[in-house]
């Protein structure tokens, strides 16, 4: 997707809408039709508008090549011209924009990034195969991760070690490609340019033992904080070992909890920053 593309501005009297298709990917699937729409401003606004557009497309640009899926605020306000002052409102309309056209959200967090939340709508995006299966080991990996952390054990994360022998039990190795996957690796490793890393939904950390040997863990990402819904996911796992006793897992559960708290506390924090009036 290309941010040079300028949404076209001619001098007019009185209000009009301004909306742009706009590239982006969905679910794992290009969609062209989609349009981008601006709410209606003066004429003399046109200019803002257009800017408004491309902080839009940027922001979905940002969601599968900027770390973590995210734009910093930094970078946004340098490149498009914002003030720091302006800029709330400015992310504000543009969020509004991507929700009204994608069905998206688009969540301030409190160091400065933008993470949009992609949502599919009804079958207007449907998967292709390889997204299909990759959305499918995300989902097993986050599992594992949820699953595995423990507060009685002041267990908060996952260790390489696990992580491998988890995959070796799904048939995946990272020494081996795989028929479907190719290079295990590409996709979760203790690397930035990891997919699901750079994708933020998948975070890892290096640190070392007592006896000096590195060791690597893995958690949940911060936009995995966001779109994954703990509770659902705990129903998902106790299902799957046919445990119909949710509460009896109390460490998941308060994990759950906190989770979904942590949730709440980012997007109130997001809907502050964009709504409040400077």
């Amino acid at each position: 997707m290309s941010l040079d593309e300028d949404i076209p501005s001619t001098a007019s009297q009185g209000r009009r809408k301004t909306r742009r298709p706009v590239r982006s990917r969905i679910g794992g699937k290009q969609d062209t039709r989609a349009e981008l729409e601006v709410e209606e401003v003066p004429s003399s606004q046109e200019g803002k508008a257009s800017q408004i557009g491309r902080l839009a497309r940027h922001l979905l640009y940002a969601t599968a090549n900027e770390k973590d899926g995210a734009l910093k605020d930094v970078v946004a306000q340098k490149e498009h011209c914002f003030s720091k002052k302006e800029y709330p409102y400015v992310l504000r309309q543009a969020s509004s924009a991507i929700e009204h056209s994608f069905g998206c959200k688009v969540v301030h967090r409190a160091n400065q990034s933008h993470i949009v939340r992609m949502e599919c709508v009804g079958e207007n995006c449907p998967l292709d195969s390889m997204a299909q299966a990759k959305k499918g080991l995300l989902s097993a990996i986050l599992m594992f991760i949820f699953a595995f952390k423990n507060k009685k054990t002041n267990v908060s994360a996952i260790t390489e070690t696990a992580l491998i022998s988890f995959l070796r039990a799904l048939g995946l190795s990272y020494s081996t490609p795989d028929p479907i996957f190719g290079d295990i690796k590409k996709f979760i490793s203790p690397t930035s340019s990891a997919e699901f890393v750079h994708e933020g939904y998948i975070s890892f950390a290096k640190s070392s033992d007592p006896c000096g040997t590195q060791v690597i863990t893995y958690d949940w990402g911060p936009r995995a904080i966001l779109v994954c819904e703990p509770m659902v996911m705990l129903n998902s796992f106790c299902s799957i070992l046919k445990d119909p006793q949710v509460n009896k897992w109390s460490s998941q559960v308060e994990t759950t909890n906190e989770l979904e708290q942590e949730k709440r506390q980012i997007i109130k924090n997001s809907e502050n920053y964009m709504f409040e009036d400077k």
